[in-house]
């Protein structure tokens, strides 16, 4: 039934490209964090080094400039609730107007 109707499949098909795209963002994020000399498991860990939370830093804001939520991202990430990376978000953005390091950083993920 669903496949006789061509309205119904174009929303199928938006929901699966949306979580191919969701799948696509998330290995940028691999990539870029990586690319940064840190690992996928040092990125959703507790860790608190500057590399890392860097690192974490700038998959938040990635993701949420893709269309994430605040709250897929915090499960992604491991985060207790999207308050956490709201903030991240946010220091991103303080850190590119002040720091030549993390514009580095954020030009060597965004690339990966």
């Amino acid at each position: 039934m669903i496949k006789d109707n061509p309205w119904i499949m174009v929303g199928a098909l938006a929901i699966e490209n949306n979580n191919y795209n969701h799948a696509k963002r998330l290995a940028h994020c691999v990539r870029g964090a990586e690319r940064l000399g840190v690992s996928w498991s040092d990125i959703i860990s507790l860790s608190r080094k500057a590399d890392i939370v860097d690192a974490r830093r700038l998959c938040c804001s990635y993701l949420y400039d893709h269309a994430w939520t605040l709250k897929k991202i915090a499960k992604e990430l491991g985060y207790e609730n999207h308050t956490s990376v709201l903030y991240q978000k946010n220091k991103t953005q303080e850190f590119l107007k002040i720091d030549k390091t993390f514009q580095w950083k954020y030009t060597l993920f965004h690339n990966a």
